[in-house]
């Protein structure tokens, strides 16, 4: 019913009390390599058993600071990239804004097959 009521709000349509919103995404490395090059020049330890995501790079960086008293400053905006998190159909009330619908991102062009 869920997916069914989806593909209605996507198609344009409207299902009363709901509405689709944007799902957050997750920050993932743009370059894997390049990132575990750069954490451990900053002294950050790159991996657990793989490359650690963003997020816990973060925190093992605010950690050495903490454990240091030094500040450890690591900027990771040009190693990662937003992966789409897609949409989920949540109610009216829900404050996030609803996201726009096929009809309201295209123009509806009308042809007359005959002319």
């Amino acid at each position: 019913m869920r997916q069914k009521a989806a593909g209605e709000i996507r198609a344009g349509g409207g299902v009363q009390g709901w509405k689709l919103v944007q799902r957050q995404g997750k920050r993932k490395w743009r370059d894997e390599t390049f990132a575990e090059r750069y954490l451990v020049a900053a002294g950050v330890a790159a991996f657990n058993t793989k490359l650690k995501s963003p997020a816990q790079a973060e925190a093992a960086a605010k950690k050495i600071a903490k454990e240091t008293g030094q500040k450890v400053s690591i900027n990771l905006s040009g190693l990662t990239v937003l992966s789409d998190p897609g949409t989920a159909l949540v109610q009216e009330t829900d404050p996030r804004p609803a996201i726009r619908g096929s009809d309201e991102v295209f123009d509806v062009v009308e042809i007359d097959p005959l002319s």
